[in-house]
Order: structure tokens, then C-alpha cells, then sequence
């Protein structure tokens, strides 16, 4: 679970897990108890993701 709230006060979360049908891919959740505000353009949200893994210690950089 990692803390991706603009303050870091828990408020909204991401959970990181291996995708059932594919070891190759991730799933990804973003949960919160209220509203989550995404920019307008949110097409490259997720572009850095394709250059991390995940492993036991969370999220760590191949390089």
C-alpha cells in the first residue's frame, strides 16, 4: 500500500498486485472515503509504470 495523497495523510491510497491472468502485468487500485480528483488530461497518469516493478519491498526502479 502506498500513500499517494497530495498531503501524505493517508487519504488516498494505491495497492499494487500481479494481475491473475498475466505474471507479465499489475493491477493497480486507487482508493479513498471521498472524492478523487484526477487531472483533465490523465493520459500519461500511469506512463512512468512501465519502467517499475514491484517487488517484496514495493516499488523499485529496474535500473
Amino acid at each position: 500500500m502506498y500513500d499517494v495523497s497530495e498531503k501524505q495523510d493517508g487519504s488516498i491510497k494505491m495497492y499494487i498486485k500481479p494481475n491473475s491472468e498475466s505474471s507479465s502485468l499489475y493491477d493497480i487500485s486507487i482508493v479513498a472515503d471521498g472524492i478523487i480528483s484526477f487531472p483533465k488530461n490523465s493520459s500519461s497518469l500511469f506512463g512512468f509504470y512501465q519502467y517499475i516493478a514491484c517487488g517484496p519491498a514495493g516499488i523499485y526502479n529496474k535500473s
